[in-house]
């Protein structure tokens, strides 16, 4: 997992404060609990996309 978040970093694709720990925390905790199969895919596709693009890089303006 390091390897990724670092090789991520280099390429400008991850902020530089996330750490390893910060992306185990969010892969343990963006798993929504719903009844429907469907519906928990949808919503653990979408919540992923945002924590994702929360994470990414960005240039300063």
């Amino acid at each position: 997992m390091g390897r990724l978040v670092e090789r991520a970093r280099k390429a400008g694709e991850l902020r530089e404060d996330v750490t390893v720990s910060d992306i185990l925390l969010v892969i343990a905790t963006a798993a929504p609990a719903l009844p429907d199969p469907e519906q928990q895919a949808a919503a653990s596709t979408r919540l992923l996309d945002i924590l994702l693009e929360g994470l990414r890089s960005r240039p300063l303006e």
